[in-house]
Order: structure tokens, then sequence, then C-alpha cells
């Protein structure tokens, strides 16, 4: 829903005649800022199951 407004501002704001180039942009910009959120939290998960794997290894459980 939010991308519908984000859409109609930069159309309202700008002079991009081109529909299609317009959500172009605006979905390249929306999936950079989402994966700013995305990427360091699979990073974090990803480290956290390493470090129980090698914690896991030291005390041989597995």
């Amino acid at each position: 829903m939010g991308i519908v407004f984000a859409i109609k501002f930069v159309d309202r704001n700008t002079e991009i005649a081109d529909l299609n180039g317009m959500i172009f942009i605006v979905t390249g910009i929306s999936l950079f800022f989402v994966m700013l959120f995305i990427l360091p939290e699979q990073l974090v998960i990803l480290h956290c199951k390493f470090t129980l794997r090698a914690l896991l290894l030291m005390i041989e459980v597995i």
C-alpha cells in the first residue's frame, strides 16, 4: 500500500513521463532499503549458527 503512495508522490513531483520507468526506479530504491534491513539480520543468524556449531564441536557433542 505504501508503494502506491510513493509512486503517486514521485509522479506528481517529477517530470518523468514514463510510468514503467518510474515504477522501475521506485522499486529499485525500495529494494535497496529493504535489503539494508534484511541482510544484517541474516548475517547475524548465520554468525550465530557457526558460533553454536563451533561451540558444540569444542565440547564434542556432535
